[in-house]
């Protein structure tokens, strides 16, 4: 999404800017180049393109706070590519929990709907009924 909207040279150094800033933020002895940086922005770009700002800034938050997990003294695109998988993977199963219930919610509004439906039209035939028997006993009288 953001590639669509920002473009992909934007886009690409964005990414590029997180990666220099994990790789300067974290004391590790093992740190990604410049080129590497770059080659792992335009792999993740392509991979996870429909992903927005926001999701790119907190896949990298989540990362400086280690709730990827430890580093062990390493950095790499492997690893970064890892963290970008498993965050889509997650994204993508909380969105097909809020559309499963979002589904249930509708079906279960329109079977509540039908059913009061039904009920009515019950209730008015019961009322029908009742005003037929009245008018025949009436008109038998």
């Amino acid at each position: 999404m953001m590639q669509k909207e920002a473009g992909f040279d934007f886009t690409c150094a964005w990414i590029e800017m997180w990666l220099v800033d994990l790789r300067l933020s974290v004391n590790i002895g093992n740190r990604m180049t410049d080129d590497q940086c770059t080659q792992t922005a335009i792999l993740l770009l392509q991979d996870f393109y429909n992903l927005k700002i926001a999701d790119i800034n907190l896949i990298f938050r989540k990362a400086k706070t280690g709730q990827f997990g430890e580093m062990y003294n390493r950095l790499d695109g492997v690893m970064i590519y890892q963290w970008f998988d498993q965050y889509f993977n997650q994204r993508c199963e909380i969105a097909e929990q809020m559309s499963q219930k979002e589904h249930d919610n509708l079906k279960y509004s329109q079977e509540r709907e039908y059913s009061d439906e039904k009920r009515g039209e019950a209730q008015n035939e019961t009322d029908f009924q009742k005003f037929r028997a009245d008018y025949l006993a009436k008109k038998m009288d």
